[in-house]
């Protein structure tokens, strides 16, 4: 079988909800949508595992279904199961950047700062149980999808959690099979909204790490420490 040549631009179709008084929406499709170029169906989205009737929501590339002839007009077709509520659609043309633009453009934008990380933390530990702020928190420093140490520790501005993510392996793993969904959470991550976390940066780049150290403890006051390791005959020992 012939493969599909890939474009550096692409039409894409994008689905959303209208709800009054939001001026920003997310790419959302109806049940059972179904989307046609002429007699040509496009190709959707993999269906949610969790809803069997709708796939996940995001831009519907259309450019193989089009003709683009100034003597063609490319009529396109919607449809889906009515439910009561209003959507909007759009087509666009984008140009496709790689996964190594826009990692260099997220390394150029402002980080998250340290001192909001160790708020952050601060507020969260304390919040669990005043009593206990004095205690340290264990940390992972392993990127939940590629399982090796971070990076690039980065998150969304919208997750409420402390646990990040590496933003080089999240981003290619999206070049490959666009999701845009954080790994620790499962909401909505889109590339715009990713920052680099400095407070954890600065961690994975000191020189009291060793090449083994994948846990650190994260104290009540934002400050840490290296996790103590057991040798085995269960002796304590701090490296470092």
């Amino acid at each position: 079988s012939k493969s599909i040549p890939e474009y550096p631009y692409q039409y894409q179709i994008r689905l959303c909800q209208i709800e009054l008084g939001r001026f920003e929406a997310m790419d959302y499709f109806p049940s059972e949508l179904f989307v046609r170029v002429g007699d040509t169906p496009c190709p959707l989205p993999p269906t949610n595992k969790r809803s069997k009737s709708r796939q996940i929501a995001s831009p519907i590339n259309c450019s193989h279904e089009l003709k683009l002839s100034p003597f063609v007009t490319n009529l396109i077709k919607v449809n889906w199961v009515p439910d009561g509520k209003i959507y909007g659609i759009t087509m666009n043309l984008v140009k496709q950047l790689s996964a190594d633009n826009l990692i260099n453009k997220l390394q150029d934008k402002e980080t998250r700062s340290s001192e909001d990380t160790k708020n952050q933390i601060i507020k969260k530990l304390t919040r669990v149980d005043p009593d206990l702020a004095c205690t340290s928190n264990q940390f992972s420093l392993l990127c939940p999808l590629s399982k090796n140490r971070m990076k690039l520790p980065a998150k969304s501005v919208h997750c409420d959690h402390i646990m990040c993510f590496d933003a080089d392996t999240f981003i290619r793993m999206n070049e490959k099979k666009s999701k845009w969904l954080c790994p620790i959470c499962n909401v909505p991550c889109l590339y715009e909204d990713i920052k680099i976390e400095n407070y954890f940066l600065e961690i994975v780049k000191s020189s009291r790490l060793e090449d083994d150290d994948n846990n650190i403890l994260i104290k009540a006051d934002g400050s840490w420490e290296k996790e103590l390791k057991t040798t085995t005959n269960n002796t304590l020992v701090i490296k470092g």
